[in-house]
């Protein structure tokens, strides 16, 4: 049984089809049959499960950066006390990171009552659960079953997989994002429907408020798309401009913000950067010593 989650099919949407849909959905899921066929898989998703709580009750209080993790905690704060997004202890409005992670972080911290760091890497091992199965689903639509199985084997059990919830970094959602993106553009591609080409764009959406790289992928999923033989330009342009228009349109409020405190048309953040690269940034001292909006590092 190749168990997946379908949606109606019915054109037109009603509460009395969600409903219909979620009780076979629970049917399945409670049938002895369901699972005696996917026994792997829900084998592979314990073994994943268990690793990631036993590495974070184990090893997570030793995970810590000092770095941007501080900072993005400091920010999710800042966000439910002032409403406003800062970075590294700015006091005002800043456009050095995109608001995703830090409002996530501030939506956990409300509903523990505290700034929780358990509460925020259990909220990332659940994030990091489903992105496993996305990838089990991803490997199934290319490879098949067997395909599928091993690449939620492999993700399951790859050690940076297991210690990344631990992290208050953005890989983990950006992690699942991307593969959620990939899963319904893949189902785009292949059906032709608009329904699947507005679900990717709201994953793009979602995967660009916590890294703007996510923006550069309808340009890709238009070559894509070019290059198959059942679609032509017309079709192409078509699905990638539904794509772009939600992604557009998700991220309006962010460019609206962006424009009445800095006066300027930024769609995404100012700045960037790659960690491995830290100690090749010879010149950091000057930004330190004048800081702004823009750039609100600390030393260290």
């Amino acid at each position: 049984m190749n168990w997946q989650l379908k949606l109606p099919m019915s054109h037109h949407w009603t509460w009395s089809n969600t409903r219909r849909h979620c009780e076979g959905l629970m049917r399945s899921l409670m049938s002895k049959r369901f699972w005696l066929e996917n026994r792997l898989l829900i084998l592979i998703m314990a073994v994943g499960l268990a690793l990631r709580l036993f590495v974070l009750f184990t090893e997570g209080g030793r995970m810590f950066l000092g770095t941007d993790d501080e900072n993005y905690v400091e920010s999710a704060e800042a966000l439910l006390r002032t409403g406003m997004l800062t970075y590294a202890g700015w006091p005002g409005p800043t456009v050095f990171i995109m608001p995703g992670y830090p409002a996530l972080l501030g939506l956990v911290f409300a509903a523990a009552g505290s700034a929780s760091w358990l509460a925020a890497r259990l909220m990332q091992v659940a994030v990091s659960m489903a992105a496993l199965w996305f990838s089990v689903k991803l490997g199934e639509r290319f490879g098949g079953r067997q395909a599928g199985l091993l690449a939620g084997l492999i993700l399951a059990v790859y050690p940076p997989n297991l210690t990344a919830p631990a992290f208050l970094m953005t890989e983990v959602v950006f992690t699942f994002s991307l593969l959620l993106t990939l899963y319904w553009f893949d189902l785009a591609a292949e059906t032709g429907r608009t329904r699947w080409f507005i679900l990717t764009g709201l994953a793009l959406g979602l995967g660009t408020y916590f890294r703007p790289t996510s923006g550069l992928l309808p340009v890709v999923f238009f070559v894509y798309l070019l290059s198959r033989s059942d679609f032509n330009w017309k079709r192409a342009v078509y699905g990638t401009g539904v794509m772009g228009i939600i992604l557009v349109l998700l991220l309006t409020p962010w460019i609206i913000r962006n424009y009445i405190h800095f006066k300027e048309f930024i769609p995404f953040t100012v700045a960037g950067g790659n960690p491995f690269l830290r100690g090749t940034y010879i010149n950091s001292e000057i930004i330190v010593r004048n800081k702004s909006e823009r750039f609100p590092w600390v030393e260290g």
